[in-house]
């Protein structure tokens, strides 16, 4: 799950006016086909479009075009699929990178992502949560906000992509246990390459906090649990794991899902520098 809110201080909220489509998302080298199929209905219709990507079957539904105001949920026409299109595609690409391609257990069938039509949509989809959230990620898929087409730019648009389809690629959803902290965290480490943010910006509740001694040298405690705070200190905390553990010994930790993450997180990084000195350092 990643709150809309997250993006304001990141630059990836778009500015008024903006094309709603997602202009410049890059296809990578070797890039996937994909084709489109669309189906109609009274209700604005839906167009449903299969990509191939490295990660196996994408089903991206998207609302049929509306105009191109500032409350239009998916941009215009062909130019707008074709966009979102390359941005799965290389949201898929980049999780391949750090996850690998293998199917985790309990992932069956089409990888389905859905931008919600409107507020009410979103809501029914992801158990009540505003539009406030960018995305949810649950058994039957990735739900976006229409907000995501509406307001964010075209790197903001990625980020939430990478994000909740990590989230679905490692079994993130139902009955998983993963920790909180590590769940978000690694989520949010595997997408911010996605977009080339200072840390200052990219975690402004973060850098407000750490002067006032209000962060400790540990993960997000329960209460910080789904605030802006908790999800920019989980996501530093993380990047402090791989620059200290190593990327290979991180993956293994979130793919371990052990009881206490917290205590394994912190025999891994025994004896390095503190994740608040290692955090000052970064926040420069």
């Amino acid at each position: 799950m990643l709150s809309r809110r997250h993006f304001v201080l990141g630059g990836v909220i778009a500015p008024a006016g903006a094309i709603l489509g997602l202009a410049g998302c890059e296809r990578r080298p070797g890039g996937t086909s994909s084709s489109a199929e669309s189906s109609g209905g009274t209700d604005g219709g839906v167009s449903s479009l299969t990509i191939d990507t490295v990660l196996g079957r994408v089903v991206l539904r998207l609302p049929n075009a509306l105009d191109e105001g500032a409350s239009s949920p998916s941009g215009a026409g062909d130019d707008a699929s074709a966009q979102w299109r390359a941005c799965v595609e290389a949201a898929a690409h980049w999780i391949a990178e750090v996850w690998g391609t293998t199917r985790p257990a309990g992932l069956e069938g089409d990888l389905r992502v859905t931008l919600c039509r409107d507020d009410a949509e979103f809501a029914a989809s992801a158990d009540g949560l505003d539009a406030d959230t960018a995305g949810v990620t649950t058994r039957q898929g990735v739900f976006l906000a229409p907000s995501v087409a509406s307001s964010l730019t075209e790197a903001g648009r990625r980020v939430v992509l990478a994000h909740e389809l990590t989230h679905l690629w490692l079994g993130q959803f139902g009955a998983d246990a993963t920790q909180w902290w590590l769940k978000e965290g690694a989520a949010e480490w595997t997408a911010a390459p996605l977009v080339s943010v200072p840390e200052r910006s990219r975690w402004p509740t973060l850098a407000q906090a750490a002067p006032q001694k209000k962060i400790r040298d540990s993960p997000p405690p329960q209460e910080q649990v789904g605030t802006e705070l908790g999800y920019e200190w989980a996501h530093a905390y993380v990047t402090y794991l791989a620059d200290g553990a190593g990327t290979a010994r991180l993956v293994a930790l979130v793919r371990a899902r052990p009881r206490d993450a917290t205590a394994v997180a912190a025999s891994l990084v025994a004896g390095r520098e503190s994740f608040t000195t290692w955090l000052s350092g970064r926040l420069r």
